[in-house]
């Protein structure tokens, strides 16, 4: 059957180049995604590597055989932990449960806020990237209602650069780590925090406590 459109060879040939252009972006965005995925794959096994590890407890000073996680049973603080990878909230509860908090989730920023209408906590954890609202939109709002002003912040993410610290700062977060999580420098920073003695120092790489 003959062909009914009059395609000149210069519309064919911008067709294609179009068409091309096209297709490299959309090859570089399925490039960048198979980076990221590939990142937060390795992050995953760090973190499981590190919840392999035996926890081994040390004696408090001044009295021997008394195990350091033993004297913490009684602490009431509530911790919520916010971040929309199911991995990563399992982990962080797991490690802030051993050690005697009470932790709650939420796997969204307006997850976060309808959960802390109807329960107090005195911390919350929370990664920057996230779908619809990130974590400083988050906290923008918290520092924005009087209920939350005061609310200790601890950003745990993947994003550590001078710039993700900056801005933290401005929103009066009192803490930064970056992944991958390592469950003594999230048990360090938590207790600094909560102690009031946060003294704005530069954000914990995790590898620095391997």
């Amino acid at each position: 059957m003959e062909d009914k459109r009059n395609v000149s060879p210069e519309d064919r040939d911008r067709e294609e180049l179009e068409y091309l252009k096209r297709l490299r972006i959309k090859l570089g965005e399925i490039t960048n995604k198979i980076a990221q995925l590939e990142e937060e794959r390795d992050d995953i096994r760090q973190e499981i590597k590190e919840l392999a590890r035996p926890k081994v407890e040390e004696p408090v000073s001044g009295e021997p055989g008394k195990a350091e996680g033993a004297q913490r049973t009684d602490l009431a603080e509530k911790i919520l932990v916010v971040d929309d990878v199911k991995m990563m909230r399992m982990i962080l509860m797991r490690i802030l449960n051993g050690e005697g908090y009470t932790v709650y989730e939420a796997e969204s920023g307006a997850s976060a806020l309808e959960l802390l209408e109807c329960s107090s906590v005195d911390l919350i954890i929370l990664d920057i990237k996230m779908p619809d609202m990130d974590g400083f939109e988050l906290v923008r709002r918290l520092r924005s209602d009087e209920k939350f002003a005061n609310l200790p912040v601890i950003i745990c993410s993947h994003i550590g650069d001078k710039t993700a610290v900056v801005q933290a700062a401005k929103f009066g977060v009192q803490g930064f780590i970056t992944k991958p999580i390592v469950s003594k420098v999230i048990l360090e920073k938590v207790e600094t925090v909560l102690a009031g003695v946060y003294q704005g120092e530069a954000p914990e790489s995790a590898d620095e406590d391997e």
